[in-house]
């Protein structure tokens, strides 16, 4: 189980590299191309469950995988930390209620 949780962890976001970024003039930063419903559709579609599963978890944590990536370490490691336990207890949960194990993956086949 700690194999799978682990392996959400370490996914990444497929819609940051969706995006193409363009120079903002007034303040130098770079500004992000909003994407069009397709686009969106796509990016979504070609993520994994695990990839989804992440994107949700974070979300419940009110975070994106760009806000994850801009801080610092030691607060990542946090969050990271955090997105582990919420994947084991959702497991432990699923299995407690149907009595099966195979959460993350279908062990019957």
């Amino acid at each position: 189980m700690v194999d799978a949780a682990s392996a959400f962890t370490s996914s990444s976001s497929s819609a940051a590299t969706a995006r193409s970024a363009t120079a903002n003039k007034a303040t130098g930063k770079p500004a992000v191309a909003e994407q069009s419903p397709e686009e969106k559709f796509l990016a979504f579609a070609k993520k994994t469950p695990a990839e989804k599963m992440r994107d949700a978890l974070l979300s419940q944590l009110g975070l994106t995988e760009e806000k994850l990536k801009a801080m610092p370490f030691e607060e990542r490691q946090k969050v990271e930390k955090k997105i582990t336990e919420m994947v084991k207890e959702a497991a432990e949960k699923q299995a407690t209620k149907t009595g099966q194990t195979g959460f993350i993956t279908d062990r019957r086949v």
